[in-house]
């Protein structure tokens, strides 16, 4: 069940699923040859050694040959206080149906409850302009350390990391699911930098203290900050937006890219 979580996305977990099958199956041939040599002493202590040192070799850069590695590692040291021929044969059977059943049981239970909806990142799409949204207000009125204020931040972070790991796993499901994902990408990459572009702000205007407060009214100028809203309001609906002016032509990149990539 480990692969479960070996991979953001069912592709990943296709993968390593068979990386483990396959890495076992051949690591418990190597093992078969080094319990038929039987060896003991010093030179069962070297194997298990080199074994250990191989398989974390190749851990991080080919999860085959480090099983294929690990795999005879721990049936030496399994075997290593004597046990019969039988014994061993059995060992060997009972490590393979094992693995594979238990990958099998592990990619069933992924595929059964892994989102396939098309729907998935437009939905967080949504949601990062939404929470981009609920922090102009703050942002307006230079008002950004408040408690409400934080909150809408944290959200707006959270939602936009969030947009980009759901993409991921998205992009790694079926191939509908990743071809949703793949029209959506040039928007998320814009949802991304509107939502840091805010944050940013939100940073400069906090660690300006009280000198900062000023700052938020001039990013919008006179009722720039509702015409920007109205311009989330579209894109967040799926509409194309009116584009916002203002005298610092704040935020004015980001919606243009949105404007121009929102998929249809």
């Amino acid at each position: 069940m480990l692969i479960l979580h070996q991979g953001l996305n069912w592709v990943g977990a296709m993968q390593r699923g068979l990386e483990r099958t396959f890495g076992t199956i051949l690591g418990l041939m190597f093992a078969a040859v080094l319990l038929w040599l039987h060896p003991h002493g010093l030179a069962l202590v070297g194997c298990i050694a080199l074994l250990q040192f191989a398989g974390q070799m190749f851990a991080a850069s080919n999860y085959t040959f480090a099983v294929f590695f690990f795999t005879p590692m721990a049936l030496l040291m399994a075997t290593a206080v004597g046990r019969s021929a039988s014994d061993v044969s059995q060992l060997l059977v009972a490590r393979g149906l094992d693995t594979m059943i238990g990958c099998g049981v592990g990619l069933a239970v992924l595929l059964a409850t892994y989102r396939t909806h098309g729907a998935t990142v437009r939905n967080a799409l949504s949601e990062t302009l939404g929470a981009a949204k609920s922090v102009l207000p703050f942002l307006a009125r230079g008002e950004v350390t408040t408690a409400e204020a934080r909150i809408a931040r944290r959200r707006l972070r959270s939602n936009a990391f969030d947009l980009v790991q759901i993409y991921e796993e998205q992009a790694g499901g079926t191939e509908r699911a990743r071809e949703e994902a793949d029209r959506t990408w040039p928007a998320i990459v814009a949802a991304h930098r509107l939502a840091f572009r805010i944050l940013a702000e939100c940073w400069e205007i906090e660690a300006e203290g009280n000198a900062g407060n000023a700052r938020g009214p001039l990013l919008f100028g006179a009722s720039g900050e509702h015409a920007t809203v109205r311009a989330l309001n579209s894109l967040q609906a799926g509409h194309a937006a009116e584009i916002p002016r203002s005298a610092s032509s704040f935020l004015l990149p980001e919606i243009t890219a949105l404007n121009e990539s929102l998929p249809s």
